[in-house]
């Protein structure tokens, strides 16, 4: 009987340790206004977001960008200006820029976005 409530205890201690892992779904949120795009070769877009009070900071979106969990259709590219809201996995990652002597762009991979224009 000891051992069956020290499991329950575990169990139920896991449980607490991973709820905001799963309500933040496994990404970081962000939002503000595109202040700056740089296209890549691959079609992925590095753009930087400049949220209210806070420094910019640098995102990466690709053609697998995804309105929501459920939504099939791809989300439009950012457009400088717009004001944007969406997750970013917390891995940086880079893609390469156009030219002879291509540039490496970094920032954040978009899982989800939306745009002020979709509403």
């Amino acid at each position: 009987m000891y051992a069956f409530r020290r499991l329950l205890l575990v169990v139920f201690i896991a449980g607490s340790l991973l709820v905001p892992f799963f309500a933040s779904a496994y990404g970081i949120s962000f939002g503000g206004r595109v202040v700056d795009m740089n296209f890549c070769v691959n079609g992925a877009i590095q753009f930087t977001v400049l949220p209210a009070g806070k420094f910019p900071i640098t995102y990466l979106w690709t053609p697998l960008v995804r309105h929501n969990y459920l939504s099939p259709t791809p989300t439009k590219p950012p457009v400088f200006g717009e004001q944007i809201l969406g997750f970013a996995l917390p891995a940086p990652t880079f893609c390469l820029g156009p030219g002879k002597y291509p540039h490496q762009y970094f920032g954040l991979p978009v899982q989800y976005e939306r745009s002020s224009y979709d509403i």
